[in-house]
Order: C-alpha cells, then structure tokens, then sequence
C-alpha cells in the first residue's frame, strides 16, 4: 500500500493473526487537554463503511481513503467527515469471495482489482473509470496485491501462475511472465516485492508433491534472472510458499512453508544466508510472511512467534513470544515502511506494537472481550497520525 509520510522511527506493530475485535471498547476519539492521543486507542469508527471479510483492502491519500467494498466495488471516504465521495463499480456481475488482495495508489490513480479478473483504474477525485486491464493469459488476481513502482504496476495471478507489469497511465500491458515449472502451471504467485530494480515473488504449485519457488525477474523487461527451488526437507514434504516475500539493500528474503527463511542475493539468486523454523512447533507447515525495516527482518510464524533477524546474515537477534494468548501471527506487509510500523489484530482481540531494535513491546490496544464476535482486519494504511483499516463492523482509525 502506498504510505503518504515516512520517518527513521524504528517502531513495528505486529499483525498478529485474525480475532475477536471490537474497538469502541477502547475509543479515545479526541485529545484531551492539548497532548498527545494515545497510541493503539480509538481516534472514529465509520460504522457505515462495512466490507466483506474477503475485501477490506485499503489505499489512502490526503484527502480520501479508499476502501476496497469486495470484488465488484469500491468507494472514496473523506477523511474530513468520513461520508462517501463516491462509489465505482466493477463490470463483473459476481464476487467468487477472492477478489485482488490490495489498492494501490498508483500514477495519479487509484487501483484495485475484480472478482472476476480484471484490474481497475479509476480518478481518485470522482471515480470515474481511467481504464480496464485484463491478463492476456487469464487467471485468478486473489493470490496477491498490486505493487506500484515508477508509474507501473505489477501484478501477480494463479492458475496460471504470472506476474505482469502495466503501465498505471494508460493499463497498457508491458511484459508477462510465467513463474512455473509447468505449462501453463496450476498453482499461483504470492505478492511480488520490488527493489533496485528487480521483481521479487514466490510460488506455491500444485505438482504431485506440492512445490514452489523464489523467483527474481527484471522490472523493465520481464526477462527472468534467477530462480531458486525449495529443497524439501524430507521427499513427501510440502516445500511451497504462500506468503509475500521482502528485498531491500541487495537481499531477497522468502520463507518456505516448512518454516525455513532464505536469504538470497537480489541480484544472482545466490544464497546469502538461511534461519531455521520456529523451534519445538511440530506441525509442519508455517506460513511465515517477511518485511524488512531498517537492516531488520520481521518473521511471524503460525506458531505465535515473532522474530526479528539481521537482514545480511539471518542471525536472529530477538523472539518475542509474549503475545497474550496468540494463537498465530500473520504480518501484514502493507503497513510497513512509515515509522516502521506494522499492524493487524490477533485472537485476543489486539494489536500489538513492538521495537524493531529489541523486540520490546511498546503499547497493546484493550481487547473487548467479546469473544464470539470474529472481526477481520483487512490490509490498512498510515497516515502521519493514524492507522486506518477495515473490519466487519466497520471502519476504523487508530492513533498511532
């Protein structure tokens, strides 16, 4: 998602798996005497603003937010007022409940994509449509979210398993390229990452024995520069990956969903570095997302475990697992970056903000207690004060 402040602050809030989460119980929707809000307390809740568990993906900008209502819409709230701007609709006549997992603000232009395949631009100041993008080689857009870089937005599909570049001004298809083993490929691409230069995605294929990859591909051209297989760690294991993968300062990192996370060159595909899985979690698959901040890499793990490695070695240098009652931690890649900060809600009903630096927590949000109510938060995005996400009941900005 794409932020609109960015600071050297190295503060990470965790996204911690999905919950029971009701935040009026903790509201705190204006400052009192002129100080500073607290942080993780409820600045409003638009309670009008409700989108499906399946959506809920959100883009912002000074003016609006954006929020993803499913497959087939999305609408424009004003951050002044929180009432809708305006709604634009998709030309699909279904929601199959996996619609493009993200917006991006993009070129001028607000992006987001359908239920039924297609990707959407549309004017952030009245929604009018700019342009409709279809892939030349079908399939599903629900494995993953746009990327924008330098005025091009990049994409990621399954069955087949692509990932394409479109120009973010006209919808104009630039290059596609196909990341599996197999012809056409039955399986999918997770969200690519971008840095230098260089398209970073994983693979998850649906062979005999389930298998996938980590893939580097040219950002200009699409022309592939390396690829690098995981190795099961025994003949019948799964060694796939589901999850978004990270790369900044020459590295590439992607975990294996045996729970294994690889370090590799951005550039040749060299391995640099390899971290072990969550130690005495005995079952065996582990969907562990990554992002980086600040020479730190972030790893959750089904396990409820967090860790933070050194970006050029793998050498872990924290674990928290003080997480009250987590049963598992997904991050949320999409709130990184502005502050460091990541975010998200966990089976306890909260969010949990930790120190890149030492893993130290630094503040928890109250959770309701009213565990029968499942509450999802989809991706969000910051602002300078805020974070701003989606749930079922509502949407929700928090003071940061």
């Amino acid at each position: 998602m794409r932020r609109i402040c960015r600071s050297t602050c190295s503060v990470w809030v965790i996204c911690v798996g999905i919950g029971p989460f009701v935040l009026d119980a903790c509201a705190d929707r204006t400052p009192t005497g002129g100080g500073k809000p607290s942080p993780g307390r409820v600045a409003w809740r638009a309670g009008t603003i409700r989108s499906p568990l399946s959506a809920g993906s959100l883009a912002v900008d000074s003016v609006h937010v954006y929020v993803y209502r499913s497959g087939l819409a999305i609408s424009a709230v004003r951050l002044s007022d929180r009432s809708v701007a305006w709604t634009a609709a998709s030309d699909e006549t279904f929601d199959n409940g996996a619609p493009l997992k993200g917006t991006a603000r993009c070129g001028g232009q607000v992006i987001f994509g359908s239920a039924g395949g297609a990707l959407y631009a549309v004017s952030p100041d009245d929604g009018h449509r700019e342009w409709r993008w279809v892939p030349s080689f079908g399939g599903d857009l629900g494995y993953g979210a746009p990327i924008c870089d330098a005025g091009k937005v990049y994409v990621s599909t399954g069955r087949p398993m692509y990932v394409y570049a479109v120009d973010a001004a006209s919808g104009r298809q630039l290059w596609a390229v196909n990341l599996s083993r197999t012809t056409p490929g039955t399986g999918f691409v997770a969200t690519p990452r971008i840095s230098d230069g260089v398209i970073v995605g994983c693979t998850r294929e649906f062979t005999d024995t389930i298998s996938g990859m980590i893939a580097g591909v040219d950002a200009n051209s699409g022309a592939v520069l390396w690829r690098h297989t995981w190795t099961p760690e025994a003949p019948t294991r799964d060694a796939s990956c589901s999850v978004s993968v990270a790369a900044a300062n020459g590295i590439a990192v992607g975990a294996a969903d045996d729970g294994r996370v690889f370090g590799l060159d951005l550039r040749s595909g060299a391995l640099r570095w390899t971290a072990p899985k969550i130690a005495g979690y005995v079952t065996g698959r582990d969907e562990r997302p990554v992002w980086i901040v600040d020479g730190v890499v972030m790893v959750g793990s089904l396990s409820g475990v967090v860790t933070g490695l050194d970006l050029q070695t793998g050498i872990e240098r924290w674990k928290s697992v003080d997480t009250d009652r987590v049963i598992s931690t997904i991050i949320d890649p999409s709130l990184s970056g502005d502050r460091g900060q990541f975010t998200g809600a966990n089976t306890s009903g909260q969010i949990l903000s930790f120190d890149a630096t030492t893993g130290r927590r630094l503040w928890t949000t109250t959770p309701s207690g009213k565990l029968n109510e499942k509450l999802l938060f989809g991706p969000g995005v910051l602002t300078r004060d805020l974070l701003i996400a989606v749930a079922s009941d509502g949407l929700y900005a928090i003071w940061r």
